[in-house]
């Protein structure tokens, strides 16, 4: 019980899915073993499955259970300031 009151300290959520677990982002989840609790990466492309063994990170099976610190977030897009000028930043 320590485990999962530290987490809820920690992330906050506003809604619960069916069978109590936290939603995180949204509800509708696309089901990847690459993020499943029940899978452990071994390289880029596979990971290493409880129930069905090594198999390719972007499949999935009914089995599926989310595990949000598993999936890495996208990187933002970097800014492109080349060619601008102090003219751009103006308000009129």
């Amino acid at each position: 019980m320590r485990g999962r009151a530290s987490r809820l300290c920690v992330i906050r959520y506003s809604k619960q899915a069916k069978g109590g677990e936290a939603v995180l982002f949204r509800k509708n989840i696309e089901p990847k073993c690459a993020y499943c609790a029940r899978a452990a990466r071994v390289d880029d492309f596979t990971v290493a499955c409880e129930k069905k063994g090594i198999v390719d990170a972007e499949g999935q099976c009914r089995r599926f259970k989310y595990d949000p610190l598993k999936r890495t977030p996208l990187k933002k897009p970097q800014l492109v300031t080349r060619g601008l000028t102090d003219d751009d930043f103006k308000l009129e």
